[in-house]
């Protein structure tokens, strides 16, 4: 059933479109042929197609959407634009890379509330207090890459380690892309609640075979960060990244691209 309320606050009624790709987004790539495809938790695919790119999900309220979420929007605007639209290189600065930070992390938040077949992931208190204060909770990670040619991703999955595991934890991956650029969203806790409340959440490292085209920003150590990354993701290798945190659920070590 489809949720009763905003997803990052106590609204229960004047739910809107939250877009998928921001409107800016869809206006500076402006009118083409695009193929939308959806893959449902049964494994069902579905396909269509529009001139447009402005997918919407009904997660957030009117308040919340033309409020902080929009504002949010804005100030992200002018430091993503170029890199979407022409893989422009540049460096982001700590102040633009917890921008990024904060609009991936909303974007993963919209994305996790699209899946009404079972609870959020992110908790109330999580949400909420992202949205009041911007702050983004402890065991998010996120890296930055790039797209040989535009593409758009949007896709969030839900994993746990196997039952029983002595350190057992389960985790959140989104992965959003859009023209040149991709950000991916990993979010761990510790499967035990007692665990959470006097144990950090579980650290994620990518192979280093991921390094030349995944690039980690977030949480940032203080530093700028350059993209594009020294490689561009193919075609062969974007549905690898995607999915590259799944064999954690499976007890596999580390994710490989090849």
């Amino acid at each position: 059933m489809p949720r009763s309320g905003c997803a990052f606050c106590p609204e229960t009624a004047n739910l809107t479109g939250e877009h998928l790709w921001s409107d800016w987004i869809g206006s500076s790539l402006g009118r083409r042929g695009y193929t939308f495809t959806r893959t449902e938790a049964d494994g069902t695919v579905k396909q269509w197609h529009g001139e447009e790119l402005n997918s919407k999900a009904r997660v957030a309220c009117e308040h919340c959407n033309n409020g902080w979420m929009s504002d949010l929007e804005d100030k992200t605007k002018p430091i993503l634009k170029e890199m979407i639209l022409h893989a422009t290189e540049t460096e982001l600065e700590p102040g633009e890379l917890t921008l990024v930070a904060a609009v991936a992390f909303k974007n993963a938040v919209v994305a996790d509330h699209m899946h009404e077949n079972r609870p959020p992931f992110f908790t109330i208190t999580e949400r909420r207090t992202f949205a009041k204060k911007g702050i983004i909770p402890d065991g998010v990670q996120m890296w930055l890459s790039s797209m040989a040619r535009q593409r758009g991703i949007f896709k969030s999955m839900t994993f746990q380690t196997k039952r029983g595991a002595p350190h057992g934890f389960e985790f959140n991956v989104f992965t959003y892309g859009v023209g040149h650029l991709v950000v991916q969203v990993a979010t761990t806790r510790w499967t035990k609640r007692s665990r959470r409340r006097y144990e950090p959440p579980p650290f994620l490292t990518q192979s280093t075979e991921w390094d030349p085209v995944s690039v980690p920003f977030w949480p940032r150590a203080g530093t700028s960060t350059k993209w594009p990354p020294a490689g561009h993701l193919g075609d062969e290798i974007i549905d690898a990244l995607v999915d590259r945190w799944k064999d954690l659920a499976r007890g596999a070590n580390f994710p490989r691209p090849f």
